[in-house]
């Protein structure tokens, strides 16, 4: 009886024993997939060293390359959108001074047309050519004032 309970602890000491190796058998799969990885990254920032640092002067990058790549990115945009605000103000700026012209053009065409544009009321030819120099002495004030 000694000889089988000597037994049963043997075999339930081989049994954690194997469990604690099974347990570890993962861990160590995952170690060595990290030494890879490790490895690569160390071989590819070796080979890289210039171009990383001419991209990140200041920083020294030790780990995590996407982070400080994003970093950079949202730097430079930042700064491309500082860029594009004035050249986006003028586009608009002249947009709106086309409208302004096209508008204006239709408003000359009373006299061409004898009618008004708003009202469409006959004119006559010297009350058209009036508005229409008055309208043209307003347009140039405006253009004037840019």
């Amino acid at each position: 009886m000694k000889i089988k309970l000597a037994e049963k602890k043997i075999k339930r000491d081989q049994i954690s024993a194997l469990d604690a190796v099974t347990a570890k058998v993962p861990k160590l799969g995952l170690k060595h997939k990290l030494n890879g990885k490790e490895a690569e990254f160390r071989r590819v920032r070796n080979k890289h060293s210039d171009n990383f640092k001419r991209l990140f002067p200041i920083k020294t990058i030790e780990s995590n390359i996407e982070l400080a790549v994003q970093g950079l990115y949202d730097g430079l945009q930042g700064q491309i959108e500082q860029l594009n605000e004035p050249t986006h103000t003028a586009q608009a700026t002249v947009m709106a001074m086309e409208t302004t012209r096209r508008s204006c053009s239709y408003v000359f065409r009373i006299e061409d047309d004898g009618c008004c544009l708003l009202c469409q009321k006959e004119m006559t030819g010297s009350k058209a050519k009036a508005i229409n120099t008055e309208l043209y002495e307003a347009d140039q004030t405006l253009y004037d004032r840019r």
